[in-house]
């Protein structure tokens, strides 16, 4: 029994010590590990068993990945939130581009409020991810920390394009869109991005809560007077599920298609510049049927649809006319335009009528 115990000890004091010795990093090799990070840490976090774990895999293998981002994770139980961040940037600087890296990044200095920087940060993603809704999803949220509501506006639109599935799209987006454009005291326009998500699922999105912003929204702003109309206009579909119609633009006629899932109307270059519409402004990134193309945020005088007409609505005019919305078409007439409105639609037709008067 008495050997037993002694034969258990043993096994103890080697697992304990086995422990301790996997932490047993040489301290100038932690030293050179950081440095090549770009960070400079006390003694007691450099030598921590977590930083020092992940500093000393990096010693041995310089571009390894998990342990850059592992580190940070490390950092930032340490309340070293900007070292984290600035040791991401630089391992992607080190080894050929890291963009998960550069996104961790750009999430720890947002948590520090260094909006500058995260801007900056973001630029470079966007960079190495020129198609995806992420960097400019961040760029935004850094924007508006600064801020720059029409800035973050612009990048809001462009990540809500440029995310793929928008059945699995968050709300978050569309809320900050609309918070945006209310700090700018634009209360209608305030009111597109909410209703471009009601439309993707009315059945989940339309409930008391975006009812309330809605209403407050519109009664700030006095939206219904920058409508007319009396009647309700009925579009009968054809075959397949596009429905095009006529309206125009400034006076200017032209082919729409009708799309919901659109947070503005959309114009081709060539029809925006007979309606007078330059493309100048905030530059956002569109998803089309021939790809991704660019397109300036503006504002026509008015946008008609038969007897309904709404003033001042926002657009984006393309940069480029190669995108295809179909023969003939102009663009999309999308939530900027119907929104004003009541729409409904069915198997068989598109209804739009003028709000009810609250």
């Amino acid at each position: 029994m008495k050997a037993r115990a002694i034969s258990l000890f043993a096994v103890v004091l080697f697992v304990l010590f086995s422990g301790a010795a996997g932490y047993a990093y040489d301290h100038a090799d932690l030293q050179r590990a950081s440095e090549e990070l770009g960070i400079s840490l006390p003694d007691e976090v450099l030598e921590g068993p977590g930083v020092a774990k992940q500093l000393g895999a990096l010693s041995r293998e310089r571009c390894d990945q998990q342990a850059a981002y592992s580190l940070s994770k490390e950092l930032e139980e340490e309340s070293y939130r900007r070292e984290a961040a600035e040791s991401l940037v630089r391992f992607s600087d080190n080894c050929g581009g890291y963009a998960n890296g550069i996104r961790r990044a750009i999430n720890l200095l947002l948590d520090v409020s260094d909006y500058s920087r995260s801007i900056e940060l973001a630029n470079r993603l966007i960079e190495m991810e020129p198609n995806g809704d992420n960097g400019y999803f961040l760029r935004a949220v850094a924007y508006e920390g600064d801020n720059q509501c029409e800035k973050a506006i612009a990048d809001y639109s462009s990540a809500i394009e440029l995310f793929g599935n928008k059945d699995s799209i968050s709300s978050v987006g569309y809320e900050s869109m609309s918070r945006c454009y209310e700090q700018l005291g634009q209360y209608c326009d305030a009111m597109v991005p909410i209703k471009s998500w009601v439309a993707l699922d009315p059945g989940s999105h339309e409930n008391d809560q975006t009812r309330s912003i809605l209403r407050r929204l519109s009664s700030k702003g006095g939206c219904a007077e920058e409508t007319t109309g009396k009647k309700e206009e009925t579009i009968r579909r054809k075959a397949g599920n596009v429905i095009k119609v006529d309206a125009s633009i400034n006076g200017v006629k032209g082919t729409f298609v009708i799309d919901t899932g659109a947070t503005f109307v959309t114009v081709k270059k060539r029809s925006a510049e007979k309606a007078g519409l330059k493309a100048a402004g905030q530059r956002i990134k569109l998803n089309t049927a021939n790809g991704t193309v660019d397109g300036y945020l503006t504002r026509a005088d008015s946008v008609k649809l038969r007897s309904l007409e709404a003033e001042r609505v926002q657009l984006v005019v393309q940069v480029d006319d190669d995108a295809n919305y179909g023969d003939g078409t102009d663009g999309l007439l999308g939530m900027s335009f119907l929104s004003r409105f009541d729409v409904a639609m069915d198997s068989k037709a598109l209804r739009i009528r003028p709000k009810k008067s609250k």
